[in-house]
C-alpha cells in the first residue's frame, strides 16, 4: 500500500469537486503495487462523482479487477451513464463461466436508454468468450434469452442484413454481433451496418472502421478472437 494510492483513495472518496487527474494517479500507484482492492471504499461512498472513476478504472485494470467482480451489478445499475459504459466493458475482461447472472445483466444494457451505452454492449457481446456467451444465455429471459439462442446457433449471422432491415432493434443488434463473432464483417458490409437506423450500431461500425485502420497500421487481432 502505498501513501500517496491512500491519499488519492481518500480524496475520490468523500470530495464533491471534480476529480481531475486524481484517478489516472490512482491508477498509476495501483499498477505500481497499491491494493486494487482499495477502490472498493470509492465505489460504496455515497459520492456520485467517485463511481465513475472506479468504473473506469476497472475497465484499465482488465483482469485484474477480478476481485473486484462483486462491485459491477452496483455499477452497471448506476443512474450515470459513464458509470455504465465502463462498467459494460469491464465485465469483458472480470466475468468468468461462472457469473452467468453478471454477464446477463451487462448484456440488458442493449436497451440502455443512452446508445453509447448500448454500442458498448453491442462491443461486449461481439466480443465475449463462447463460456461467457454460454453463461449469459443460461440466465438470460425473455426476448433476450431466444435472441442469444439464436446467435449461437448461426442463423442470426446468416440473416444479418434481412433482421437489420426488417427486424427490430434487438434483431439488428444481435445480428450484427453474430457476424462480428464470427469475423464476417467484411469491408463490403460496413456501410450497410453503418447505415443503420440505430445509433449503437452505427456507432459500433464506426468503431470497427477505426480498429480496421488500427489493425492495417499494427497488425493487431481483433479484441476476443480465439
Amino acid at each position: 500500500m502505498t501513501v500517496r494510492g491512500e491519499k488519492l483513495v481518500e480524496y475520490l472518496s468523500g470530495s464533491s469537486g471534480e476529480p481531475g487527474e486524481c484517478p489516472y494517479e490512482l491508477l498509476e500507484e495501483m499498477w505500481r503495487g497499491h491494493p486494487v482492492d482499495s477502490v472498493r471504499t470509492i465505489a460504496l461512498s455515497n459520492d456520485a462523482i467517485g463511481r465513475p472513476q472506479v468504473a473506469w478504472m476497472l475497465s484499465e485494470l482488465r483482469e485484474r479487477a477480478r476481485p473486484l467482480v462483486d462491485l459491477l451489478p452496483q455499477l452497471l445499475r448506476d443512474s450515470d451513464s459513464y458509470t455504465r459504459y465502463y462498467a459494460v466493458e469491464s465485465v469483458r475482461y472480470v466475468a468468468g463461466s461462472d457469473d452467468g447472472q453478471l454477464l446477463a445483466q451487462a448484456l440488458r444494457a442493449l436497451t440502455d436508454a443512452d446508445p453509447h451505452v448500448q454500442s458498448k454492449a453491442l462491443w461486449l457481446l461481439a466480443n465475449m468468450d463462447d463460456e461467457q456467451l454460454d453463461a449469459a444465455t443460461g440466465h438470460a429471459s425473455g426476448d433476450l434469452a431466444s435472441e442469444l439462442s439464436l446467435l449461437r446457433s448461426g442463423e442470426a449471422s446468416a440473416r444479418w442484413r434481412d433482421r437489420c432491415e426488417r427486424g427490430g432493434r434487438l434483431d439488428c443488434q444481435i445480428a450484427v454481433a453474430a457476424v462480428a463473432r464470427d469475423h464476417k464483417i467484411v469491408d463490403s458490409r460496413l456501410p450497410a451496418i453503418a447505415a443503420s437506423e440505430w445509433p449503437e450500431v452505427r456507432e459500433f461500425a464506426a468503431e470497427e472502421l477505426r480498429w480496421r485502420e488500427t489493425r492495417a497500421r499494427q497488425g493487431l487481432r481483433r479484441e476476443g478472437t480465439r
